[in-house]
């Protein structure tokens, strides 16, 4: 999406960028070498390191483990909303990219802290 690059450059400054994936290490890099954005993360986590996907709560655990952070400080972004359900299943606090103004939580059990329409809203909030 248009705005991913620049708000990565600007959050890139204020916090530690990883993902998070379903993928494969090979796969996820593979992604990354053939966009813009790959020297903005700090930490590539996949799901090879538990061998089960997500929204298993063990994905979700490898975050705080990896970056060394309490899953209190670790805000996780989505744009699925059963991915950002499951992060705040597991007690990560999310913010839900909701592009097409869906309303997909209905049933889920579970809301994200915070809903917003791309990342570069996310940018501006925290700039705030």
């Amino acid at each position: 999406f248009e705005e991913v690059p620049e708000a990565l450059r600007l959050l890139k400054g204020k916090a530690t960028l990883a993902i998070l994936s379903n993928g494969t290490q090979k796969m996820i890099r593979a992604v990354l070498a053939r966009s813009s954005i790959s020297s903005q993360f700090d930490k590539i986590i996949s799901v090879d390191l538990v061998r089960t996907y997500k929204p298993s709560p063990k994905v979700y655990a490898l975050a705080p483990r990896i970056l060394r952070v309490p899953k209190s400080k670790i805000l996780f972004i989505s744009s699925n909303s059963w991915d950002a359900a499951g992060a705040k299943a597991f007690g990560l606090k999310v913010a839900w990219i909701n592009r097409k103004g869906q309303r997909a939580f209905d049933g889920l059990g579970y809301r994200p802290d915070f809903e917003i329409p791309d990342l570069a809203a996310l940018v501006r909030s925290l700039s705030k």
